[in-house]
């Protein structure tokens, strides 16, 4: 029992810590600014800039419906994080800086949840284990814990990256539900009610963290981990002590017994997931042991120049020995798995910290076929780290005056880096420009700084800097395709500038690219920038020939590493341009072949029925009207049934 003068003493401690975490987040502001004058980049166009579903004029419900599952990102749809970019673009058009702001909102928000989590976290533990742990210690220990979180350069990409905000609301209600959980579980360790705030955890902040972005799933494995590190199943009554023991059971054993079941059952949906990968699953496997203690370089040393938004040039491990530090990688994450095991009892709040990175890298990081490195990554995995070494400064270092310098120091460091990097992002060429000087083999880098010329190219009024932008465009472009000769969107874009630019265009590339597009495997972006291109064309914007345009998507459609869901995209797209070229006896053709490969999409249905209308086969249109009349439809797909069954009915009756 704290007396008098030790509770006063908690209490203004935890009011100096609390001031101290509303100065962060205006720091955090602070450094963040410069940024938030960016642009959309890369996968932003796809989510965002070119999704017209997101882009909505009106709140009704058949628009949130449509923006929420407008893309395919994850098996979810991640309908949140779109609904979010729908407000976003209600409230202030396709205007960058108002997305990112709203990102650098969600940031704060999560690093106050950071602070929480790490302080509920740590007063359960003292309740169950570490007894000479008190509220001023744990103040600031959660304080160091959430500043090192939210200045970290490393928490860059999902602040001023757009679409990486499904990886910010995710963090959001992950920790969240970490926060409620250890509050409810204190509570149970006093004797009182935790169920509450455990269920909020788990029915709430789950579900909502899930429909941000599946990361969110592992948030059941980061609660079995505080258990059996910190909590040790502890509580005052057995009764609960029994009940959280089976309910660990229920969301955590048996969901992982029956997820490694299903994909023994379903090697191929897992292993399709590498048919336009450079890299098989074992090469992922091992290179992603490198990446793994590449993530902890940037986290303890980190430097400017390794950082980027954009990772493709790292080096597949394609053997043990290939590259010498494969071997050595592996067998250093098995040796902290081994720790983490070995010290779990000695050393809980380290175990847990580690142990919490792991965890948090287990999802995108090993046997699903994603790419191998992406920074944003790391969001959540950093609490960790993060809660592990503030632990470490404020347990294990005596000296306050040694203390308080190591952490002021590392706090100024890591501000500086992020402010560097901030006002960088805030200029998007010189940020493509400083990241392809330092990644010369990155293919995307390169690309995207090709890409900001051609636009600045197509501003510009002026002939001879139209001209320098113009061949500073098509470097970049070029050099993308040399650094990976798979990335067939550079070859793609080489081409576009020259057509847009009416410059001399070699026949020997259209081919070479008809040919690439028919046997390397396609990417969803060399996807969706043949679409780009197609959109483009049609609207009178582009000045490709048609006839090239054909022979492209008559190449791609034939690929066949195409996935069903890629292959009707592109013969959907195909389609479209061989009707807007008067070539209907085709079209109908290729929308019949779209049918056949997805029959149980009614939308690709109605498309087909309304060529068929629009050749005067009314029968056979009538007849798909009938088929589809008899399936359950969405509300957007039985207003367009009904729509182009009275357009039909017009016809017949004339």
């Amino acid at each position: 029992m704290l007396n008098p003068a030790s509770r006063s003493h908690s209490k203004l401690a935890t009011s100096y810590s609390l001031m101290g975490l509303l100065g962060v987040l205006f720091l955090t502001f602070f450094l963040y600014s410069p940024g938030l004058g960016g642009t959309f980049l890369f996968d932003d166009e796809h989510n965002i800039t070119d999704n017209k579903a997101i882009q909505i004029e009106d709140i009704s419900p058949e628009s949130l419906w449509q923006a929420a599952f407008s893309t395919e990102s994850g098996p979810l749809k991640r309908p949140l994080s779109l609904l979010s970019f729908a407000f976003n673009h209600y409230v202030s058009g396709l205007d960058p800086y108002a997305f990112k702001l709203v990102n650098l909102f969600v940031h704060l928000a999560t690093g106050i949840l950071v602070y929480f989590t790490a302080w509920q976290l740590l007063a359960a533990y003292r309740r169950c284990q570490q007894k000479i742990l008190n509220d001023t210690t744990i103040s600031w220990i959660s304080l160091g814990c959430a500043a090192l979180w939210l200045l970290h350069p490393l928490n860059l990409t999902p602040v001023l990256y757009v679409v990486q905000r499904m990886t910010s609301l995710a963090a959001l209600f992950t920790f969240a539900g970490l926060g409620l959980y250890a509050w409810g579980r204190r509570r149970q360790m006093e004797g009182k009610n935790g169920w509450i705030a455990i269920a909020l955890a788990l029915f709430i902040a789950l579900p909502l963290g899930a429909l941000s972005k599946e990361n969110a799933f592992l948030l059941p494995l980061f609660l079995l981990l505080a258990e059996l590190t910190l909590f040790q199943f502890s509580a005052v009554r057995q009764g609960t002590r029994r009940l959280l023991i089976a309910g660990h059971g229920l969301i955590v054993v048996l969901p992982v017994i029956l997820g490694v079941l299903y994909l023994l059952f379903n090697l191929e949906w897992l292993l399709g997931g590498y048919e336009t990968r450079a890299f098989t699953l074992g090469e992922r496997l091992l290179t992603e042991a490198r990446v793994f203690w590449y993530y902890l370089q940037l986290i303890f040393l980190p430097r400017l120049a390794n950082f980027s938004l954009y990772h493709d040039d790292f080096a597949i491990s394609h053997g043990w020995l290939e590259p010498t530090t494969t071997l050595p990688a592996v067998l250093g994450v098995i040796a902290l798995g081994m720790a983490c095991l070995l010290l779990r009892k000695r050393a809980p709040v380290f175990v847990f910290g580690l142990g919490f990175f792991l965890i948090g890298h287990s999802m995108e990081s090993t046997i699903f076929g994603l790419e191998l490195v992406h920074e944003h990554r790391n969001y959540v995995p950093l609490f960790g780290i993060a809660l592990m070494l503030a632990y470490g400064a404020g347990v294990l270092i005596p000296q306050r005056g040694l203390r308080i310098f190591m952490a002021s120091t590392t706090l100024v460091l890591l501000s500086t880096m992020t402010a560097i990097r901030a006002d960088t992002w805030g200029h998007p060429l010189e940020h493509l420009l400083v990241s392809a000087r330092h990644h010369p083999h990155s293919a995307r880098t390169h690309y995207g700084a090709g890409q900001l010329y051609f636009d600045l190219a197509l501003a510009e009024k002026k002939e001879a800097d139209r001209e320098v932008y113009y061949q500073r465009g098509k470097e970049f472009f070029s050099q993308a395709y040399r650094n990976d000769p798979r990335f067939l969107s550079a070859l793609l874009a080489t081409l576009a500038i020259n057509y847009t630019f009416e410059k001399s265009v070699n026949e020997a590339q259209v081919k070479l690219l008809a040919q690439e597009l028919e046997t390397t495997p396609l990417t969803p972006f060399t996807i969706h920038n043949l679409q780009k291109t197609n959109q483009c064309h049609l609207e009178g914007e582009c000045r490709w020939p048609a006839e090239q345009l054909k022979m492209l998507f008559s190449a791609a459609v034939k690929n066949p590493t195409l996935v069903p869901q890629a292959k009707v995209v592109l013969l959907t797209e195909y389609s479209i341009l061989l009707l807007a070229k008067g070539d209907l006896s085709q079209a109908l053709q290729v929308a019949e072949e779209a049918k056949k490969v997805n029959p149980r999409d009614p939308q690709l249905t109605l498309n087909y029925a309304a060529l068929l209308r629009y050749g005067g086969r009314y029968q056979e249109a009538q007849a798909e009207y009938a088929a589809l009349s008899s399936l359950s439809l969405s509300n957007l797909h039985s207003q367009r049934l009904q729509k182009e069954k009275k357009a039909l009915e017009a016809l017949l009756d004339e």
